[in-house]
């Protein structure tokens, strides 16, 4: 259903969150040197928003011309935080690129790698004593932005530990007082990555990865990079993000419990580093915020209440170090422009513009989202997770597909959608397009273009349909790719390109069965709807 803005319902459910998660929407107290933003522009921007703390980008294997500005912003007493990447392949990743990471954005540091190394000493020869902050890596749970090679989590984060303690001398011996943080998407404990084989090679957990790691760089001072976006991204409403797993009554049973981390539950992050195996001589690891941003998809006033509401959370948190803001015309709507700019700039203020702040207090308690029932909106969590190239499968449906118990709430939800009507039509596909990587007789690297048109189904029920469709778009198209990969090990000549379309076979009480055909194969994907689960056939 399309979402509405409804004020006095918002009044209510805000004041619900609130009080559940202990929060109040009094006036920050002063804290800016906590506030900061991805470098764009200027030094002006940077000053006129009255931050204290700064971020770029540096990527090895890149040219970098703002070595003057680094210092001159350190200059001024501005917290200088370097995200380094690397546009160089190690030894490891320079043996090929399989699907889904055809061309993976940034390369896993290989800090024994001589180009690396060499180009990681030219960084710190330039601006290694001006910077305060290290992000080592960009979201390195998913390979997407760190590639490393196809490999299980433990050999994974061997290789990044291995390489993040040579990095970690280079840049103590620089600047003993610097400190490295290790970056971190959303994903925190999502069922999809301990049981889907292909996408546990590439894609991993950071509740497993941060416990790895803690084991293999305990003696080592290191924090969190956490990039705490909304889920979905184009949603800036992060109160309303339902599968980030708001603890409530679950909080002494699972006190690390979630799907996903955002701004809606940093708190889980924050509980889980204090845990005496993730301490640091006795000290919770720290966190830094070192990306967020929201989507004006709602317009400013909303976008600038996330803003607000960000700032209460984290303003008073000694565990959360810092708040990098990303302020990147990326098409995202996240530029900060009317009114998330003025919220922006005077949200750490405690004696200019209090009518303004106050002015975002009750923006933040008057609005929220829901659908025409009066039910809060959750429907597009999973409508927003089409882009297959990301691996994104993080609902609590794709969980259930997956044969993993969840919960009893969420379990009840699952069978609430469930219903008795037996007619479903096909009335659109969506397509999507993934890639087979192969070899051929001269040794060449050749690929075959994956064309699936995934069936969009109607049905009597409306709930249970949407909530086919989200089980066919979030979990029936890794199963789609497998086989299909499958089949193509084993023909003798591989076809340039390869069409699979999904249609009803057949509907009745039990179960909906979609057939699958193509050239190379085809197999029936089965909807149980006693169990809520599909599987091949």
């Amino acid at each position: 259903m399309k979402k509405v803005i409804c004020k006095k319902i918002l009044g209510l459910i805000l004041v619900i969150v609130v009080v559940a998660t202990n929060l109040t929407f009094a006036k920050p107290a002063a804290s800016a040197k906590k506030k900061g933003i991805l470098f764009t522009s200027t030094v002006d921007e940077v000053n006129d928003y009255g931050c204290g703390q700064v971020a770029f980008n540096y990527t090895l294997g890149m040219p970098f011309i703002l070595a003057d500005t680094v210092k001159e912003l350190h200059d001024q007493g501005i917290k200088v935080t370097f995200i380094v990447t690397s546009s160089i392949k190690g030894h490891r990743s320079a043996s090929g690129n399989p699907s889904p990471y055809n061309n993976p954005v940034f390369y896993m540091i290989d800090a024994y790698e001589s180009k690396v190394k060499a180009e990681l000493k030219e960084m710190l020869n330039k601006v290694g004593k001006y910077v305060d902050n290290y992000v080592i890596g960009n979201e390195i749970s998913d390979q997407a932005w760190n590639y490393y090679g196809p490999a299980y989590v433990d050999e994974y984060v061997e290789a990044y530990s291995r390489s993040f303690k040579e990095i970690y001398k280079l840049i103590k011996d620089k600047r003993p007082s610097a400190k490295l943080y290790i970056p971190f998407d959303q994903s925190w404990d999502m069922p999809a990555l301990k049981t889907d084989a292909n996408l546990m090679k590439f894609k991993y957990n950071t509740k497993q990865m941060l416990t790895l790691l803690s084991s293999k760089l305990s003696s080592l001072e290191w924090g969190v990079a956490a990039h705490p976006y909304p889920d979905p991204l184009e949603s800036p409403v992060f109160w309303d993000d339902k599968y980030a797993g708001k603890q409530d009554n679950d909080s002494v049973k699972e006190p690390y419990k979630a799907f996903v981390v955002t701004m809606n539950n940093i708190e889980v992050m924050c509980d889980f580093l204090k845990q005496d195996s993730m301490k640091y001589h006795g000290s919770p690891r720290d966190i830094l915020i070192s990306e967020i941003g929201f989507s004006d998809s709602e317009g400013e006033e909303v976008k600038a209440a996330a803003l607000m509401y960000t700032w209460t959370k984290i303003k008073d948190n000694p565990q959360i170090t810092g708040l990098l803001y990303n302020n990147v015309d990326s098409g995202r709507g996240f530029t900060l422009s009317g009114e998330s700019e003025k919220v922006f700039k005077y949200m750490d203020k405690d004696s200019k513009n209090d009518e303004y702040i106050n002015l975002m207090h009750n923006i933040i308690s008057e609005s929220a989202y829901y659908s025409s029932d009066g039910s809060t909106n959750v429907s597009t969590y999973t409508n927003n997770y089409s882009d297959q190239s990301s691996v994104n499968v993080q609902s609590t449906t794709a969980a259930a597909a997956s044969g993993i118990t969840l919960d009893q709430e969420v379990e009840k939800e699952i069978a609430d959608t469930v219903k008795s009507s037996n007619t479903f039509n096909v009335v659109s596909h969506n397509e999507y397009t993934d890639y087979y990587t192969y070899y051929d007789d001269d040794g060449d690297e050749k690929e075959c273009i994956i064309k699936c048109k995934m069936p969009v189904v109607q049905g009597e029920d409306e709930n249970e349909a949407s909530y086919i469709n989200t089980l066919l778009d979030n979990v029936a198209q890794n199963m789609v790719n497998e086989e299909v990969h499958n089949a193509l090990d084993n023909v003798n000549h591989v076809p340039s390109s390869v069409t699979i379309s999904g249609s009803i076979e057949k509907a009745n009480n039990s179960e909906v069965v979609f057939a699958f055909k193509s050239s190379v194969i085809s197999f029936n994907i089965v909807y149980d709807r006693g169990t809520s689960s599909l599987d091949i056939q």
